[in-house]
């Protein structure tokens, strides 16, 4: 999708681990460009070089990128020169469209193309408290971007709370309650 009007899909997965994988496939790029010119489309597109790594699958384009840390999706360099923001720390995962760029990606020589359609979708380990997403599939999320919905941000926000750590204080709190209630009864039978 960003390198030509076309079908595409980009695929983020974040670990328990925080690492993550992204992965854009960019589908019939072979009936634009031919796989001689595919490394220059790379270079000319990608910030950094040295670690994507792509292959062509028929006439699909498959770009993959790994990350240590899922955090540092953050501000994506080719996501913000091609369709807008994408924000990520440790709460909330949010792409914003930029208008302009978003109605670019979907126009083919000056002529918008309304079955052009870019799939989002996001795998992530965490528990979610709150999305926008068109589908979920126990821990993947998707939206679908086309001309007509440009201006729709999507976001997932993530439950950071741990109701284990949660349970354990709320029994601690209980235990040390008891103890007191039962050395003050005790005490005041000592008293009496």
């Amino acid at each position: 999708m960003t390198l030509c009007g076309c079908n595409a899909t980009y695929n983020i997965d974040i670990n328990k681990d925080k690492t993550s994988k992204e992965e854009l496939i960019i589908e019939n790029i072979g009936d634009y460009y031919s796989s001689e010119s595919i490394d220059d489309l790379i270079k000319d597109s990608f910030l950094i070089h040295d670690s994507i790594d792509y292959n062509i699958e028929g006439l699909n384009l498959i770009i993959n990128r790994d990350s240590d840390n899922y955090i540092d999706l953050n501000d994506n360099y080719e996501i913000k020169n091609n369709f807008g923001t994408l924000k990520v720390n440790s709460k909330r995962i949010t792409f914003i469209p930029d208008y302009e760029k978003c109605i670019f990606l979907f126009s083919d020589g000056g002529e918008y193309v309304s079955n052009d359609e870019l799939t989002i979708n996001v795998n992530i380990p965490f528990k979610v408290s709150k999305s926008n997403a068109i589908d979920v599939k126990d821990n993947l999320y998707t939206w679908k971007y086309n001309i007509n919905n440009c201006d729709r941000e999507s976001y997932i926000e993530i439950n950071n709370s741990s109701p284990i750590l949660l349970r354990i204080i709320i029994i601690l709190t209980i235990v040390i309650l008891s103890v007191l209630v039962i050395l003050k009864l005790k005490k005041n039978e000592n008293n009496v």
